[in-house]
């Protein structure tokens, strides 16, 4: 506990809660972004758009 505390001292408490919830909500991030891949995927094949237009659409916007 007192190495947390220390920490936070040291670098300033909100930056230690903005490390915190990225840590935590990072793995949230990837699979809210998997997911949003996989339905522009099949709004792609509903919609009869190229499936290769739309991946590199979706590679120049990362």
């Amino acid at each position: 506990m007192k190495d947390i505390v220390s920490f936070i001292q040291q670098i300033g408490f909100p930056a230690f809660v903005a490390l915190y919830v990225l840590v935590r909500l990072e793995p949230l991030i990837q699979s809210n972004t998997e997911a949003i891949n996989k339905l522009a995927v099949v709004i792609s094949n509903l919609s009869q758009v190229d499936g290769t237009e739309l991946s590199e659409q979706l590679n120049d916007n990362n």
